[in-house]
């Protein structure tokens, strides 16, 4: 899928992401979930905002550098080398999302861990934008699901479980 022309008077170069959902100049874009399906964005420049899914990040209830899948180390692999090329990058928002199920303490705390997680994982990589982790728990669910078959509602429950990346260029501080 290719991005038409930019909105603002600014064109930025293009790059390519497969993340689940991107926003560029106030566009939203899906991509297929997996590492096959991808947005094309500027090369050199990173998005305003990129969502991954936990599921293809952590393991079931993971929050550790351990319990990143190899899928989920691919795509911040990916991720690092296309935040590190981008020199106009100033700031990223890390924020971590749980889904319904668990006590709000606990998700909270989840919510926190994973987003810290991404954002060490971003620093250990080499980036050096100034970086702030943010957990949210169960804030901000995308789904309507209401199985009351645990693992069918797991499953529905998947986009509600989310690390999002927010980044700030110097350009948008002017």
């Amino acid at each position: 899928m290719m991005l038409g022309p930019a909105s603002s008077a600014r064109q930025r170069p293009r790059s390519t992401w497969s993340s689940q959902r991107s926003v560029k100049h106030g566009r939203v874009l899906t991509a297929a979930r997996g590492s096959a399906g991808g947005v094309e964005f500027d090369p050199n420049l990173v998005p305003e905002f990129v969502a991954l899914p936990v599921d293809a990040l952590f393991a079931f209830n993971g929050s550790t550098v351990e319990s990143i899948t190899s899928e989920g180390r691919e795509r911040l692999d990916r991720l690092i080398a296309d935040v590190k090329g981008d020199g106009a990058l100033s700031s990223i928002t890390v924020s971590g999302f749980t889904d319904r199920l668990g006590s709000e303490a606990y998700n909270q705390r989840l919510s926190h861990e994973r987003a810290e997680t991404v954002r060490r994982s971003l620093a250990s990589g080499g980036v050096t934008a100034a970086m702030e982790a943010r957990g949210y728990g169960r804030a901000s669910p995308g789904t309507d699901c209401r199985m009351r078959d645990r693992r069918a509602l797991v499953v529905c429950l998947a986009n509600d479980r989310r690390v999002e990346l927010r980044f700030l260029h110097k350009e948008d501080q002017e």
